[in-house]
């Protein structure tokens, strides 16, 4: 049984922390833009009251412009949760990116990014990225 409950805390632990250590992905938006400017951007929020109190927040900003065959891109991300007044979880991320369309499937890409989260205890977390997207 021991074995079992070891294995079962090893698979959550790790799903968690892979979770959390997640780059933004905005490639998925890449196919969606058609135009020199654009602004993908959702907000949610959720607020329980009762025999205990728990609000959650979330909000995801992404500003871009496609110049020739230069794509820009600014993404800013929040999210937050609080139980009984308390933050349990928070983090924020912003990146910077930067495609340069080669043909219709093929790109290179530069990214920067920067963030942090309360609950997996990452203070500040820079990343910085190049390559070629196929």
């Amino acid at each position: 049984m021991f074995k079992y409950l070891t294995t079962l805390f090893a698979i959550l632990f790790f799903v968690v922390n892979l979770k959390a250590q997640v780059i933004i992905d905005t490639e998925s938006s890449l196919k969606k833009i058609d135009s020199t400017f654009h602004v993908f951007a959702s907000f949610m929020s959720d607020k329980k009251e009762g025999n205990f109190e728990f609000g959650i927040k979330r909000a995801d900003v992404t500003l871009g412009s496609l110049m020739d065959k230069n794509l820009f891109r600014l993404t800013y991300s929040h999210s937050s949760t609080k139980f009984n007044g308390n933050i349990f979880n928070q983090s924020n991320h912003v990146q910077f990116r930067w495609n340069y369309l080669l043909n219709n499937k093929n790109s290179l890409f530069l990214f920067a990014q920067t963030g942090n989260n309360l609950r997996s205890f990452i203070d500040e977390r820079t990343l910085f990225g190049i390559g070629l997207r196929k």
